[in-house]
């Protein structure tokens, strides 16, 4: 995207919103289990002071992520690999928030009940399988010459901040999508524990 740096500008700043948002998901993850021990009150307490902004910004987040992915995917719909990341990129967040809002809708007060919590254990754990398979095996224990080929012409042009070896290097936004994945597992394993 090197030749309008507009874009370039207009995917970091969405690649950056999406990190936040992980972040945040992140941070509740670490703070689960020091706060399960609280008492309810306290617990309810600390959530109403610590959260009270967190749904007014981090949702004005998502939706400006998932807006920006979208105007990036139809700014680059003419180069088929940009336009597959940032499509894909954007259904993953229209995604995350449809996912969010029924779930929260139908849940609300109540603890999910184990068929949701399994099947949002498979979905993601499915998802890093894939994952692991196409960038993480290659990339770690060697890649078919053919798979090497493809991955520059469709990758090689894009940011990467990792060594290349295999003859491949996941890119920025494929390890930030795995990390994302990832963290997205783990939260799933602690819905309902």
């Amino acid at each position: 995207m090197s030749e309008t740096p507009w874009l370039e500008i207009l995917a970091f700043i969405a690649l950056f919103l999406m990190a936040l948002i992980t972040g945040v998901s992140f941070s509740h993850l670490l703070q689960r289990s020091p706060k399960a021990e609280l008492p309810g009150p306290q617990f309810l307490a600390i959530q109403q002071i610590l959260l009270r902004n967190y749904g007014a910004v981090i949702g004005a987040l998502e939706v400006t992520a998932l807006l920006l992915a979208g105007l990036l995917a139809v700014l680059v719909r003419a180069r088929p690999a940009l336009f597959y990341l940032a499509a894909g990129a954007a259904t993953c967040l229209a995604l995350m928030i449809a996912i969010w809002a029924v779930l929260s809708l139908r849940y609300f007060g109540r603890p999910y009940p184990t068929a949701v919590r399994v099947y949002l254990i498979a979905i993601y754990g499915l998802l890093l399988v894939g994952e692991f398979r196409a960038w993480w095996k290659p990339y770690l224990f060697g890649a078919d010459p053919k798979l090497v080929q493809r991955y520059e012409a469709m990758f090689g042009k894009t940011h990467a901040f990792l060594p290349k070896r295999s003859g491949i290097v996941p890119n920025t936004a494929h390890v930030v999508l795995h990390a994302c994945t990832l963290l997205a597992f783990l939260v799933a394993l602690s819905v309902g524990k």
